[in-house]
């Protein structure tokens, strides 16, 4: 029994007591409901299948399938525990003018960016200038050719 003057460590490798480990999702009764009725019937087909199979004198192929099932299995597992990273893939999107613009898309991105103030100096009611903008930057672009 543990004093009641005890404290349990702090830190990384602190062990908490039994009360704060339990998981929330593994006490969620529901979600066993829906794993059971979502895994269930496939594993009564595949344990169906492999009797027949084993019936039939098929004993390699019963094993070939579970030994398929376990391999990935594991594999899913062990992707899932070793892909955390909280590094990021890419680095963050800079909305203002992307380092890959060329300077055709600069050029084009001031046009755009010049109408939609235009637009928003509109009142409501016209519902901005979105034709006008359209055009000219298709203008712009059939000048390029």
């Amino acid at each position: 029994m543990i004093a009641d003057d005890f404290r349990w460590p702090r830190g990384p490798l602190a062990i908490p007591p039994l009360r704060d480990r339990r998981c929330g999702v593994l006490k969620n009764w529901r979600a066993w409901v829906l794993l059971a009725l979502l895994l269930g019937p496939y594993l009564a087909f595949m344990g169906l299948g492999f009797l027949w199979l084993m019936e039939r004198g098929w004993r390699w192929a019963s094993i070939a399938g579970l030994v398929s099932i376990l391999i990935y299995t594991a594999f899913s597992l062990l992707l899932v525990r070793w892909t955390k990273s909280s590094k990021r893939l890419l680095p963050p999107i800079d909305w203002d003018a992307p380092s890959t613009f060329t300077e055709f898309d600069r050029q084009a991105l001031a046009l755009v960016e010049a109408e939609a103030e235009r637009g928003e100096a509109l009142p409501k009611k016209y519902g901005g200038n979105a034709y006008g903008t359209l055009m000219k930057i298709r203008q712009y672009q059939q000048s390029d050719k």
